[in-house]
């Protein structure tokens, strides 16, 4: 209900949120708990673990692992 309450009067109506993530940012608040839970292990973005999952392909193509 808080993400389409309206702001304004009469014909000046619109949304207070245009889109979902503006009112809940799912992978900010991923974070935080990752922060809470596991305060020792950094939490890897999606393009660290992104790069390291080619790496380790990489290496298991030339047979180094």
């Amino acid at each position: 209900m808080a993400v389409q309450s309206p702001i304004g009067k009469g014909k000046s109506q619109r949304l207070r949120y245009s889109k979902f993530e503006k009112f809940y940012n799912r992978a900010k608040a991923r974070k935080e708990l990752d922060k809470l839970f596991n305060p020792k292990s950094e939490s890897k973005t999606e393009e660290e673990s992104r790069v390291e999952k080619i790496i380790k392909y990489k290496k298991r193509k030339r047979g180094d692992e």
